[in-house]
Formats: structure tokens, sequence, C-alpha cells
């Protein structure tokens, strides 16, 4: 949001647990694929997750 948000505000948006698991899933990505595969990979799971479409979009 363009640091419309500070820290404190966005701890009250968001779940702080769930975004954990959604790294840690990203990060155990590197050790489950080769470098050449891995930004398809990470793009096809970043489509997943809430609002993955619209950033797949662009918008």
């Amino acid at each position: 949001m363009e640091g419309a948000y500070n820290s404190f505000q966005l701890s009250e948006l968001v779940d702080r647990t769930q975004i954990v698991i959604t790294a840690q899933r990203l990060l155990d990505l590197t050790y489950k694929h080769s470098a050449k595969m891995l930004p398809a990979i990470i793009d096809d799971s970043l489509v997943q997750l809430p609002g993955g479409e619209e950033w797949k979009e662009g918008n």
C-alpha cells in the first residue's frame, strides 16, 4: 500500500501465523526444486494465495 500503514496497523490487518506458514511453504520450495524451475513454481504458489489472481493480472 505504498507506506499507507505502519507496522502496528498492518499487524491488525493480517494473520501473522498464516504469513509465517506461507513464508515457510515458499522457502521449502527452494529445497525441492531447481533454481531454473523455482520462479515459475513460486509464481504458481503466489497465484493460489488470497488476491493472487489479481496480482497475476497486475491489479
